[in-house]
């Protein structure tokens, strides 16, 4: 016996049923045709519905003033949702929010937040008429076999910008001023902007010097918590070298070490 394969490809409610072409549906309740990834624009699947979550601390909580959700972005492969939600009210006592729904444990946290009326660079100054697009990247980030999501957004009013979640989580921003948090959560990361200074010492248990004759020049480049790494620096000018017959050890003094990166 022939199988006929129906294959939905589109809603047609206008035409007359005698004149459908191969893929029309004349209805389609709570599903979606629509999924993100390769091959996967004609499957259909149920929509998703909602349901209620609870706060995994209570200083997690919704607040009580009014916000409106300007952006979300789902993460399949950990079970998330980020949810993106901007105070009404610039004011102090308001704060712009990034939320997690997770849905593995049917609660919510807060990743990030700040006042609305933050004006620096490290606040979120989210814009409740503004619109974010979000991603999410998992990596393993310390190559120890460890996950961690990386959060990016933008919202075209504020630079682009990244949230490491697990850190967030983990309260790891909480030690940065609202100047520091700009290095930490701007996406465009920062290079250093002075070339490395270094002296010459001398190692009197080595005879031998394996310099004479060479040149050498160094530069720094900045390695963030995150995995990402920066232009290299100005390269400093070329080392005078006045001693001959032992080793000279170059010690670099490197400026620009404040948190939150460290150098390689």
């Amino acid at each position: 016996m022939q199988i006929d394969k129906f294959v939905p490809r589109q809603l047609n409610t206008d035409s007359d049923q005698r004149y459908l072409e191969e893929g029309d549906l004349v209805d389609a309740v709570n599903i979606t045709l629509n999924e993100d990834g390769a091959n996967s624009a004609i499957v259909v699947k149920n929509i998703r519905g909602t349901r209620a979550y609870t706060y995994a601390n209570y200083d997690d909580r919704v607040p009580d003033y009014p916000m409106t959700v300007i952006g979300s972005v789902s993460d399949p492969q950990r079970g998330r949702v980020y949810v993106f939600a901007a105070s009404d009210t610039n004011n102090e006592a308001y704060d712009d929010i990034i939320f997690m729904i997770d849905m593995n444990t049917d609660q919510y946290s807060v990743v990030f937040r700040t006042a609305s009326n933050e004006v620096t660079i490290g606040g979120l100054r989210f814009d409740p008429n503004s619109f974010i697009k979000a991603d999410v990247l998992n990596r393993d980030v310390q190559r120890d076999g460890t996950i961690q999501s990386i959060l990016y957004f933008t919202d075209n009013v504020n630079l682009p910008r990244k949230i490491n979640v697990d850190r967030a989580l983990a309260g790891e921003y909480d030690q940065y001023a609202a100047d520091q948090l700009r290095f930490v959560i701007n996406s465009i990361v920062p290079a250093p902007t002075r070339e490395p200074i270094f002296t010459f010492d001398t190692d009197t248990s080595v005879t031998d010097n394996n310099l004479l004759g060479r040149c050498f020049q160094f530069a720094t480049q900045f390695v963030f918590n995150d995995g990402e790494e920066s232009a290299i620096s100005l390269i400093q000018s070329w080392p005078l070298l006045t001693r001959h017959g032992r080793l000279l050890l170059f010690l670099m003094r490197i400026h620009q070490t404040s948190p939150p990166y460290f150098l390689l």
